[in-house]
């Protein structure tokens, strides 16, 4: 999918296109079809997308199993066909709320707490900053 329309994952979006192109060569190499979401312009709609704006709504769901049924030579409905109505715009209180709820919470799970001074020693003795290759190697380096 493409992530250009996402504030936060729109920052990565090089990487994950660099991703998707591999992952077509290598499907290619194997003889496997894959599913283009990229071009899949009805997710670039928000009713495609969850409360959390991480996973697709039931709507979001149908267009993929759409462009999947299409691309096994299924009889479907067409999966880029427009949406039976308009949209109604996030507002920045909608982004607030989002941010709060959804975004925070996560980032707090990533981040360990922050603390004045680390009691914990690194777990082998030769870890330590600037002694990355005698961390790495069971022999020590010749000079």
């Amino acid at each position: 999918m493409d992530p250009g329309r996402t504030p936060v994952v729109c920052l990565v979006r090089g990487k994950i296109a660099i991703y998707n192109e591999r992952l077509r060569m290598s499907a290619a190499r194997h003889g496997c079809e894959v599913v283009n979401l990229w071009a899949l312009t009805p997710l670039w709609d928000p009713r495609a997308w969850g409360q959390d704006r991480v996973h697709l709504s039931p709507a979001g769901h149908d267009r993929v199993a759409r462009l999947v049924a299409q691309l096994l030579g299924l009889p479907t409905l067409d999966p880029y066909a427009g949406w039976d109505h308009p949209a109604v715009c996030k507002t920045r209180r909608d982004d607030l709320q989002w941010t709060r709820e959804f975004f925070l919470p996560w980032r707090g799970r990533l981040t360990p707490p922050l603390t004045a001074v680390s009691t914990e020693q690194p777990p082998h003795p030769t870890a330590r900053r600037g002694n990355y290759h005698a961390a790495a190697s069971p022999h020590p380096p010749t000079r």
